[in-house]
């Protein structure tokens, strides 16, 4: 991950040597090269990504089996009287929306995490290179965006828990 922060502060930059170089009148088939070099490993679909999902596989999957085995545990323990109230169908299909915790976590890990980072990193960069003012802006869009993103994540939690619970009551009736 650190990488992947590495390459997206040197594409942008990278870009930048390759604008100017274009005005020699030549073709800057180095700055080219690099360029292209660096938006082939950058992103999730690229190298670095690629091997960021392949090294996450055995973490996500113990992840997923501590908290299934968990999940088993706890419903054998409940009472009697729990089973006798709760339909099969209901229970089964709570445990088997445990693997949404292991999405959030990769999404909150290697997507909401790095982008923050980078946008830190762009109004650190602007606010040096630049002006206070450019910085000013990369933060005031950052923070609106992390605003309506947690406004909106708090409106669809209560509508995914609308869902998870009419999803429940379907399978308990299957």
């Amino acid at each position: 991950m650190i990488c992947q922060r590495i390459v997206n502060v040197l594409v942008p930059y990278q870009l930048g040597v390759l604008v100017e170089s274009l005005s020699n009148r030549r073709i800057p088939y180095q700055a080219i090269a690099i360029y292209v070099s660096l938006r082939g490993i950058q992103g999730q679909q690229g190298v670095l990504g690629s091997i960021r999902s392949i090294l996450w596989i055995p973490i996500g999957q113990a992840c997923y089996r501590r908290l299934t085995t968990a999940a088993f545990e706890h419903v054998l323990l409940l009472s009697l009287d729990f089973h006798l109230r709760k339909r099969v169908g209901e229970v089964m299909s709570a445990l088997n929306k445990g693997s949404a915790l292991n999405t959030f976590l990769d999404s909150l890990l290697f997507q909401l995490f790095p982008m923050v980072f980078d946008l830190f990193v762009a109004a650190v960069y602007l606010f040096i290179r630049f002006d206070a003012f450019y910085s000013l802006i990369v933060v005031s869009v950052m923070w609106a965006y992390i605003y309506v993103t947690i406004y909106r994540a708090k409106y669809r939690g209560r509508a995914r828990r609308e869902m998870a619970i009419r999803d429940r009551e379907m399978d308990a009736a299957k």
